[in-house]
């Protein structure tokens, strides 16, 4: 009875502060959880209505300037100018052919001054049709025509978000529809009316719904004045449109939100019935910079985010942090039973002290690390295996000897004084922090070390433990992380400059480049065609050579978009054979162009590590560059070689063409830069820069050097895998 009792007041003892430190520690932690859940939550919902409210900028961003295009085409100001049949057919070719195009377009009209339809092309059954004369309507008295006759040459309506209305009817089935419309006028800047077009809004809703979270969460988007456009069942939606539905908004259903949301103009995030809102503002006006929509003409974009959804997230946690309170109650219950019982056990004999001794002797002959122990004047006084094997002396040459021994001649000076400063506060601790410390071995060799002191008493003897490890391994793996990391910061600046550049070539092609050059490729593809008996050899020339600059325009998107691609492409390194890749090459420059005599030099054997496929690019480039360089030379040479320099490969190619100013260097291998007239070394400008693209890729670097009439070098490395 009494050694339970014991035992009971020991364990208590140990168990409930322990217990309580835990419950403590266990409730900060899941608080902190439930916390950082919330802010993860709070960033995926704003990151998610930004990305939602970009995508549906950027569509937007195309209306404007597709209205403009079609108020623009020459046909059209023909017809205005000069009203004729054959003027007013050639305008309906134009609007079809835009609206096959952009199958986006529902409805293509032109309205004159007085707001009839003159030209309406309806999109049925995925064809562009034209609509006879006696269906079209007067728009006069509608909104968006009003306010298109208010605007001045140049500027775009934007329309609210609504659904057609056929001959003052909703269309069934449900059609949703922004109208974009710009004046039209003559060249006295007299008002003849104006282009119109009907946008299919289904796209828009679309491309949001992919943004729904799931789960319960709900992507919505709301007009200016709360009235559902999507979200929440389709019976709640066009609330605005619909009589029975105008008490289904938000500032119905949640006014505390919708007031929160009118005071913010940008991401915004609100909560109503422990129920919360991710919103962003989209305004029109900020869509079509210089254009005119509507006042108030605004959009919402809400992540909607129930009660039900956060409480369980929240319940997940719990119940995690539950089970871990009870696991670690039970680990604790029985680490301190155990630790009960060791103190119980120390109580009632006293002489298993002599027991714990031998155990000791076993631990310190077991330790994976070396042990040395020593008296307060510094001899030592016992030795474990570990030391024996690490520093080459056996148990009986250094008992009895001064710890000195195993520390190199520059180490001793001081070391006696920092014993006995150690002794004046025997505690555990590391020693020399922050230094470098060696051990000494019986060959002379010098070991890196970390060692940990320990007071030890037995009797009234003071000793103290040192616990030497061996780092060498360590510093040997922290060398290299640290080489890795060196790499892994210049694969991350290379990758971001790849993105920039792929985010500039995207766009530059998505608004820029494409729809004007469709527009001439096609315009005079149509006009060689259709009035080839009307053009005399002088204009069928012109057009020629207008689709000849398309074409080559066309050729300048390929290659940024191999350009592009070069920075997507994964790399597999191999040995791969340059001298073999040179000369195939070459085999093909000489087949396009058999009149030419060009001497070529290729260092043999002349290999290198990197991705075959990337490298034939990168030699294509280099020796199609030389060889069109050298054209005009009637000794051309080409000589591609490599040496070795300051420790590294470097590889280049040499010609003897035109060269070029070395103060122009820094545009050398940028995208569509050239150096030359395009009429004496015809060319895109990629080459270079894809090129350059390539060296990149393989963690190289790439330079050149020449002179006007003399020639130019262009070396490059490769870097290392």
């Amino acid at each position: 009875m009494f050694s339970k009792w014991i035992y009971y007041r020991l364990l208590g003892r140990f168990f409930l502060p322990l217990l309580l430190i835990v419950a403590v520690v266990i409730g900060l932690l899941y608080h902190q959880e439930i916390e950082t859940l919330d802010k993860l939550l709070e960033k995926e919902d704003i990151s998610s209505v930004e990305l939602a409210t970009q995508v549906e900028r950027n569509a937007l961003a195309t209306l404007g300037a597709d209205a403009l295009y079609l108020a623009g085409q020459p046909n059209m100001k023909s017809w205005i100018e000069y009203p004729s049949g054959l003027n007013k057919s050639a305008v309906i070719a134009d609007f079809q052919w835009f609206q096959e195009r952009f199958p986006v377009y529902d409805q293509v009209r032109f309205l004159n001054a007085q707001g009839m339809e003159e030209i309406r092309l309806d999109r049925v059954s995925g064809q562009s049709l034209v609509v006879p004369q006696a269906q079209l309507q007067n728009k006069s008295q509608r909104y968006y025509f009003k306010k298109i006759h208010s605007l001045s040459p140049g500027d775009i309506y934007v329309s609210p978000f609504d659904l057609n209305l056929e001959r003052g009817r909703i269309e069934i089935p449900l059609k949703p529809v922004i109208r974009i419309g710009t004046p039209v006028f003559n060249q006295s800047g007299k008002f003849r009316g104006s282009i119109l077009l009907n946008y299919l809004g289904t796209q828009i809703l679309d491309e949001l719904r992919q943004f729904s979270p799931g789960d319960g969460r709900e992507i919505w988007l709301l007009n200016n004045k709360g009235f559902w456009l999507l979200g929440r069942g389709p019976e709640q939606e066009w609330g605005f449109m619909f009589p029975e539905r105008q008490q289904h908004t938000m500032p119905i259903a949640y006014p505390q939100v919708w007031e929160k949301m009118q005071n913010n103009f940008e991401v915004g995030r609100a909560s109503q019935n422990q129920d919360l809102f991710t919103f962003h503002r989209l305004d029109i006006n900020s869509v079509t910079p210089g254009g005119e929509s509507l006042k108030q003409n605004h959009w919402y974009v809400l992540i909607f985010t129930p009660k039900s959804y956060i409480e369980e997230k929240h319940a997940d946690v719990k119940r995690n942090y539950l089970y871990m309170f009870a696991l670690v109650f039970g680990l604790l219950l029985i680490v301190c039973s155990r630790l009960a019982q060791k103190e119980l056990l120390r109580a009632e004999s006293e002489q298993k002290v002599a027991e714990q001794e031998v155990q000791y002797r076993e631990l310190l002959e077991g330790a994976p690390d070396s042990i040395v122990v020593a008296d307060q004047s510094g001899v030592i006084r016992m030795v474990n295996v570990e030391a024996e094997r690490v520093t080459g002396y056996s148990r009986a040459d250094l008992v009895g000897q001064n710890v000195e021994i195993l520390l190199p001649q520059r180490l001793r000076e001081n070391h006696e004084e920092y014993r006995q400063s150690y002794l004046e506060n025997p505690v555990v601790r590391s020693m020399g922090a922050s230094k470098e410390l060696f051990l000494l071995t019986k060959s002379g060799m010098e070991i890196p070390v970390e060692i940990s002191l320990s007071p030890l008493v037995r009797g009234n003897e003071r000793l103290v433990t040192s616990i030497i490890r061996d780092i060498t391994q360590r510093k040997q793996q922290v060398a290299h992380i640290k080489e890795l990391n060196r790499d892994l910061v210049m694969r991350s600046n290379a990758l971001k400059a790849i993105n920039l550049e792929l985010e500039s070539f995207s766009y530059s092609v998505s608004h820029d480049l494409r729809a004007p050059l469709r527009a001439v490729d096609g315009f005079s593809q149509t006009i060689i065609k259709e009035y080839a008996d009307k053009l005399d050899d002088r204009g069928k020339d012109r057009l020629e050579r207008i689709r000849k600059a398309a074409q080559n325009m066309a050729g300048l998107i390929d290659g940024l978009l191999d350009l592009s691609r070069i920075s997507r492409t994964d790399m597999q390194r191999e040995e791969v054979s340059l001298s073999k890749l040179a000369s195939e090459v070459l085999s093909q420059l000489q087949e396009i162009d058999p009149g030419r005599k060009v001497t070529v030099s290729i260092q043999p054997e002349m290999n290198a590590q990197g991705d075959a496929r990337l490298l034939k690019v990168l030699l294509t480039n280099l020796i199609s560059n030389a060889w069109k360089f050298t054209g005009q030379v009637d000794d051309a040479r080409i000589v591609l070689q490599s040496k070795e320099l300051n420790g590294e490969q470097v590889f280049s190619v040499q010609d003897n063409g035109a060269g070029f100013n070395m103060d122009y260097a820094a545009k050398l291998f940028g995208a569509f830069q050239r150096l030359h007239d395009a009429e004496e070394f015809p060319g895109t400008g990629i080459g270079l820069a894809t090129a350059k693209r390539v060296i990149n890729k393989h963690g190289g670097r790439i330079w050149a050097e020449s002179e006007p009439g003399k020639g130019a070098v262009f070396y490059f490395t490769l870097g290392e895998e």
